[in-house]
């Protein structure tokens, strides 16, 4: 059962529209635990001189913060909700190094995780919302590439490459952490609902917002600070110059964190952001296994192989799909094996039941990983 009155207590502080970041952690410096001095009468406050006395009377009030009963609901009836503040041992040290860190931050999921973060190789993958086959395409082989190497893929849960790099983590076994920008009640975007709960089950979805409250614009470049934080590096496939895989990368440089970056056409607006990094100094993904070489593990030992049956014709078929990157088109096949449509597509069919191919998109293929 969470303790309702600890998170009331940190909820009115945190809502005081008077106090910023910095002031607040400051009253923690002096005072300590808000349980002790939030809605209850504490002498304490009068060794405070940076407060109005108007404003410490009142949040020695036992009052009831905006929205506080949906609130308490949500939390009398989610025993899985897990609320950890500042002060609280098992806060993220990775989240206390940074610049004005969450007062709190919420859970669900695996939070098991908590204690592990420090000795785990968290990498964070953002990028665009609508990604090209391209973005995609590499996004999933420079994810699988670090799931097999047992790294923990850290994201926004946004529509696009962060979707992506969740979905193919939990596709492989892997471990998963989603920052939402809305409190955790809140299924955003709703697309990703099924994908939200496959990542409860093994992973960790966290937000520093209470649920059920309203969430604003600002929420989202807040959670591209804490993905920045949790993760040991940065990598940004696809985004414009204005967009927030770039805010994202510039958080991980102000804390002293390695960005990756995938070079892209030119021509592309969505290949700006990563072109740009590229240019100041980040390090350019020429391969999927860049990142894990960077970590000093011997990539090709850690590889796991799928032992997949194959006729003559298919090998021939799936050495040429795989020639090509990311993908090739049904009616090049037919050019470069010299076969009938009818022939290529039964061959097709066929390696799509033995999972060695896959269709991306519009009668384009691409080998599994």
């Amino acid at each position: 059962m969470n303790n309702i009155n600890k998170i009331k207590a940190w909820y009115r502080l945190v809502e005081q529209k008077s106090f910023g970041n910095l002031t607040i952690h400051k009253i923690l410096d002096d005072l300590g635990d808000p349980e002790e001095y939030i809605g209850v009468k504490n002498e304490i406050w009068d060794n405070i001189s940076y407060v109005k006395d108007e404003i410490k009377s009142f949040l020695q009030k036992d009052i009831d913060p905006p929205l506080w009963n949906s609130v308490m609901h949500y939390l009398e009836n989610t025993p899985y909700f897990h609320f950890i503040s500042f002060l609280d041992a098992e806060y993220p040290q990775q989240l206390k190094d940074i610049y004005q860190p969450p007062l709190y931050i919420t859970a669900i999921g695996d939070t098991s995780l908590f204690e592990r973060l420090a000795c785990c190789n968290i990498i964070g993958i953002v990028g665009t919302r609508k990604p090209t086959q391209y973005g995609r395409v590499v996004t999933e082989k420079i994810v699988c590439s670090l799931v097999l190497n047992d790294f923990v893929i850290c994201s926004g849960l946004a529509l696009g490459i962060d979707a992506i790099a969740h979905k193919k983590t939990v596709d492989l076994g892997g471990v998963t952490i989603a920052v939402l920008a809305c409190g955790l009640d809140k299924i955003y975007p709703p697309q990703n609902r099924d994908l939200l709960y496959k990542i409860k089950e093994k992973g960790l979805i966290i937000s520093e917002n209470l649920p059920c409250l309203p969430f604003e614009k600002f929420h989202f470049p807040q959670r591209n600070r804490i993905i920045a934080a949790l993760s040991k590096a940065v990598c940004v496939i696809e985004g414009t110059l204005l967009s927030g895989s770039l805010i994202t990368a510039k958080f991980a440089l102000d804390q002293g964190k390695e960005i990756y970056a995938l070079p892209g056409d030119i021509l592309r607006p969505e290949a700006q952001g990563p072109n740009s990094l590229i240019a100041k100094g980040a390090k350019m993904i020429l391969t999927p296994e860049d990142i894990v070489a960077d970590f000093n593990i011997d990539y090709s030992a850690q590889v796991i192989t799928k032992k997949i049956e194959l006729t003559t014709e298919e090998k021939n078929l799936y050495e040429i799909i795989k020639k090509y990157s990311p993908d090739i088109h049904l009616d090049q096949l037919v050019v470069e094996t010299e076969k009938s449509i009818g022939d290529i597509s039964a061959l097709l069919f066929t390696m799509e039941m033995k999972d060695a191919i896959r269709q991306t998109e519009n009668c384009r293929y691409t080998v599994n990983l």
